[in-house]
């Protein structure tokens, strides 16, 4: 299941066609689990805080698929993968301390 997970994710990224935007959507998703990290919300709060901005502030149908497919994963693998589907986009390297925090 994990194989076809991952596969998902890659083919979503790869049949897409992703537009250069000067602020991408992966960077716009970091800031908000650095939002979400940085208020004194519960838990719960923080994932409706994050799922509410996810849904109205990130555009790329990859990054918001990406991030709803992660949380069939165990907590421990979701933000290696939502990296790596980052860095597949990208072509760089990317990193989020708060999602890193935040996803498992």
């Amino acid at each position: 299941m994990k194989s076809k997970l991952y596969l998902y994710i890659i083919l979503i990224l790869v049949v897409s066609n992703v537009h250069s935007k000067e602020i991408h959507d992966f960077d716009i998703a970091c800031r908000i689990f650095t939002e979400a990290k940085n208020t004194t919300f519960n838990k719960e709060q923080r994932s409706v805080y994050i799922e509410d901005r996810i849904s109205s502030r990130i555009r790329s149908k990859n990054v918001r698929d990406t991030y709803y497919i992660i949380f069939n994963l165990p907590p421990e693998e979701r933000y290696g993968v939502f990296r790596k589907a980052a860095e597949n986009e990208l072509k760089r390297t990317w990193e989020c301390p708060a999602a890193q925090e935040l996803l498992q």
